[in-house]
């Protein structure tokens, strides 16, 4: 349950056991995030709500925001997902108000579903990547793939 460092009882050097995970993580936030700017454009550009025209200042408005993020979460950088969690709290708000409007569309639940997605999985790759790095310094901390022992 409890690891000291990187080493096993006899001495080898252990797999580390959050990479699985973080990586999984990872690719669940990057196509959240993907599939979030596909909404914006959908929502913004190509078939907009209510009849509405066309309008590419709204989806920039509502996309380039998010952008700012993106180059530090293509290299893994765990601030960047921190950021993002605290920026995407924002379009939280905005889906939950569109969606209690008189006019509301499928967007905004859409939207809301992938703005739940990615911030559950930016704040746990931020989480698993703060044990990681103590875990790679050789503090004591729990693995996420160790069973509690009942002895």
């Amino acid at each position: 349950m409890i690891e000291s460092g990187n080493l096993a009882d006899g001495g080898e050097l252990m797999a580390d056991p959050f990479q699985r995970r973080l990586r999984v993580v990872s690719v669940v936030c990057l196509v959240a995030y993907f599939a979030l700017q596909l909404v914006f454009f959908f929502k913004t550009v190509a078939l907009p709500m209510g009849g509405r025209n066309p309008n590419i200042t709204m989806w920039a408005v509502h996309a380039l925001p998010l952008l700012l993020f993106l180059p530090g979460m293509l290299r893994g950088d765990y601030r960047s997902y921190t950021w993002l969690a605290f920026a995407i709290l924002l379009y939280f708000l905005l889906a939950v108000e569109g969606m209690f409007a008189p006019d509301a569309s499928h967007y905004y639940s859409v939207t809301l579903v992938l703005v739940i997605v990615l911030f559950t999985s930016s704040t746990l790759l931020i989480r698993w990547k703060g044990l990681q790095h103590k875990w790679r310094q050789g503090m004591p901390v729990k693995t996420p793939d160790r069973k509690v022992n009942h002895d």
